[in-house]
């Protein structure tokens, strides 16, 4: 299929640290996943990010630093046509251990080791840039 035909998407989301934890998401579809969503009209990718955040585990963390992009094409058979997403990544503090999931899109969450993250994230994108992550938190706190 040609690249005029596919949808573009945008989406924001975050790779949350509580110490030397990262926090997991198990979504309805059984996937281990970091809380990402589309941007609403008018909203910046760091805004996005954070509203994501809070709605997919009631946390309200705080951007550490960019994490660049990652991006990826699927086939959505709603309504047959092929997507095109750009996901903004940031870095995120987290102020306590507390997470809290609706129990619907998101079926719940928790902080684990980068570990055990890698080995149950679901998708190659999210591992690569939890190690990205990964990276940048302990630069950062050897700064700090």
């Amino acid at each position: 299929m040609r690249r005029d035909n596919l949808v573009q998407e945008w989406s924001a989301g975050g790779i949350i640290f509580y110490g030397e934890r990262v926090l997991v998401l198990s979504n309805h579809r059984g996937d281990t996943v970091f809380p990402k969503g589309h941007l609403e009209v008018g909203e910046t990718p760091e805004q996005a990010a954070l509203r994501e955040v809070e709605e997919e585990a009631g946390i309200r963390p705080e951007i550490v630093s960019p994490l660049g992009t990652t991006e990826y094409e699927f086939y959505l058979p709603v309504d047959r046509t092929r997507r095109h997403k750009t996901v903004h990544w940031y870095l995120m503090k987290a102020r306590d251990a507390v997470v809290k999931c609706d129990g619907y899109e998101i079926r719940s969450g928790r902080y684990i080791s980068v570990t055990e993250a890698l080995r149950l994230l679901t998708y190659d994108l999210d591992r690569e840039k939890l190690n990205m992550a990964q990276e940048v938190w302990l630069r950062n706190r050897n700064i700090n």
